[in-house]
């Protein structure tokens, strides 16, 4: 069924969004963490899955030039639209800070996984973002700055900066990866961040990545108070269309 999204339904979607930053620093698109602010408007929706495996790890640099790594992700993306994400923070010292893992199903909703329960906790709606023809979106965007090879991998590049400037961001996307950010270097007056990949496979994510996620009982009972906490507050059209992405959901994973 075709929904036209109004602005209060544009922002349970950038809810929606915040939520899954907070869990694993992903987006919908990238998968990884925060993207440049472009302001581009929604592209037309992408049908093709690629299929992957990719680890990155999250660094800085001060002043200095010491590098500390902050985190590692791994995505594991199947061609029916199923992906997972394992998200792994480090404290100073390089130990272990602790692992968030989601598992997602591309256009429809993310689960976080609570372990120790043994069940998949329903985060909220995911909606689709990514452009049909993602090669020519990206090089027809205005922060279009190039390509380059990443790892084997091509990659459009997207800088916010003019060029030589001593402050700038930019993002490598790959088109053959669905548009996914398979880099980014941020440079600042505080130092270098850069998220880079460690491993790029392509071809469908060994099964059992995916165990849990066909096995775990499913927990919708947060988004079902944030629901209700929206008919309360007389936001019916927000609940409305909450409910409805609720729906959608629980048809494919009860």
């Amino acid at each position: 069924m075709s929904t036209k999204i109004t602005g209060s339904r544009l922002v349970i979607i950038f809810i929606a969004s915040l939520t899954l930053l907070s869990v694993a620093g992903i987006s919908a698109l990238s998968g990884n963490t925060e993207r440049l602010d472009t302001g581009a408007p929604e592209p037309a929706l992408q049908t093709a899955r690629p299929a992957f495996t990719l680890m990155t790890r999250r660094i800085v640099a001060g002043g200095d030039g010491r590098e500390r790594q902050l985190s590692t992700q791994q995505r594991f993306q199947r061609s029916d639209g199923i992906f997972k994400v394992i998200h792994s923070d480090y404290k100073p010292d390089g130990t272990p800070a602790g692992v968030q893992t989601i598992f997602g199903y591309q256009g429809l909703g993310v689960f976080r996984l609570d372990q120790p329960r043994q069940r998949l906790v329903f985060v909220g709606p995911q909606q689709e973002e990514a452009p049909e023809n993602i090669e020519q979106y990206l090089r027809a965007h205005p922060l279009f700055a190039g390509a380059e090879s990443v790892q084997g991998v091509s990659a459009i590049v997207w800088r916010k900066g003019a060029p030589g400037a001593s402050e700038y961001s930019e993002e490598l996307r790959a088109p053959a990866l669905g548009g996914l950010m398979i880099k980014r270097v941020t440079v600042s007056a505080r130092g270098r961040e850069t998220v880079e990949p460690v491993t790029i496979e392509t071809g469908e994510p060994v099964q059992n990545h995916f165990d849990e996620l066909f096995s775990y009982p499913v927990d919708y009972s947060d988004f079902e108070r944030r629901v209700a906490e929206s008919e309360s507050r007389s936001e019916l059209e927000v609940a409305g269309f909450m409910r409805e992405l609720l729906a959608r959901m629980r048809q494919l994973r009860p």
